[in-house]
């Protein structure tokens, strides 16, 4: 029940706003490398539906792929995503970072945040979270021509 409430359904809508805010910052400074998050819609279902509520996105074709968690998982060849991991912590000043990028190529979805806040989704791992991306990542050449400290 505690997944389907209102409340989990606006954390995860906040979270892909705000990824796609951060979205929009990284492809002004790598405009090589655009990236962009589907938006994600809430919809109210039937009656006679089992949920109450629905997150719904538009279909992206092409190969889907997972290329981080929002624990430790880090694909092999995700540059570009532990990237953006890096740079959502360097942009915000420390305060949040986004993690469980996944998509197809740089169309991305369902991003999950890490913050001392509670106004992002059920997969907010807070500093705990980035402390095991940082763990785990080893700065690509993306990050050196960002400028992100390592």
């Amino acid at each position: 029940e505690a997944f389907k409430s209102l409340a989990v359904f606006v954390g995860d809508m906040r979270s892909q706003v705000c990824a796609q805010h951060l979205a929009d910052e990284w492809s002004r400074r790598l405009t090589c490398k655009p990236l962009q998050f589907v938006q994600a819609q809430l919809m109210k279902c039937p009656m006679d539906a089992p949920f109450e509520l629905m997150a719904i996105e538009p279909y992206v074709p092409g190969a889907y792929e997972k290329q981080t968690n929002n624990a430790s998982f880090v694909r092999r060849g995700s540059e570009l995503a532990q990237a953006f991991s890096h740079f959502s912590y360097h942009s915000s000043g420390g305060q949040l970072m986004v993690t469980d990028i996944q998509g197809v190529w740089t169309t991305l979805t369902d991003p999950q945040i890490h913050s001392e806040t509670d106004a992002f989704g059920r997969g907010n791992l807070g500093t705990r979270g980035m402390d095991a991306f940082f763990l785990r990542h080893q700065c690509s050449e993306i990050c050196k021509t960002l400028k992100l400290k390592e």
